[in-house]
């Protein structure tokens, strides 16, 4: 299709990316200078995120011939795309899909949430009110964790600026994790919901 995004002109096969947060698409079969491949592209791969990571590697098949240094042949070859994509924006129904990244140790549990780049001009809008007021972007982002002790349901609570956390001198036992954001741009704030919770055990060694 030649209407995925603007200027499209190759009239050639492309290997699109779309980012599902954002509803972005862009092209990953362009060269270093930004321009378009001059041969079809097809049969992508893509690589996985990490925890925390705004960067994809995408592998893909083609004909073009100046996509790179090595590109001296029609036959096609398979070239490797670096994609860069920010954090999702937060609105009041942000849902965090993953539980948070926690390392156990002795009495302790370090926890690693996901980040967050600030609240869109859209969401502040829409949730603010419908009168199509432009509000700042976020100023501070921070996280709301939660701790819960799964026998006496003893819940402790800290709010982080950074994005992680940790819970020390523990009883050993089993616990849950969870946690949320919150993003607050000129003395109003949007809080995401609550991410699945993560369950984990805490021993004396």
């Amino acid at each position: 299709a030649p209407n995925l995004v603007s200027n499209d002109t190759n009239d050639i096969d492309d290997v699109f990316v779309k980012d599902l947060q954002t509803g972005s698409v862009v092209i990953a079969a362009r060269n270093a200078q930004g321009q378009q491949a001059n041969g079809g592209s097809n049969e992508c791969m893509l690589g996985g995120f990490g925890f925390n990571s705004t960067k994809l590697n995408l592998s893909f098949y083609s004909t073009a011939l100046n996509l790179g240094p090595l590109t001296s042949t029609s036959n096609g070859q398979v070239f490797r795309s670096k994609l860069d994509f920010p954090p999702p924006p937060l609105a009041p129904d942000t849902e965090i899909p993953s539980p948070p990244d926690v390392k156990v140790q002795p009495r302790q549990i370090i926890i690693t949430l996901q980040k967050f780049s600030g609240v869109s001009t859209t969401s502040i809008r829409a949730f603010w009110n419908g009168e199509g007021e432009v509000g700042a972007l976020a100023n501070k982002i921070s996280y709301d964790v939660r701790l819960t002790n799964s026998t006496t349901k003893k819940v402790q609570k800290t709010i982080s600026s950074r994005n992680r956390v940790a819970f020390r001198n523990l009883t050993p036992g089993k616990y849950t994790v969870k946690y949320r954001a919150i993003a607050t741009a000129s003395k109003k704030t949007i809080t995401t919901k609550y991410s699945p919770s993560q369950a984990v055990k805490v021993s004396n060694s």
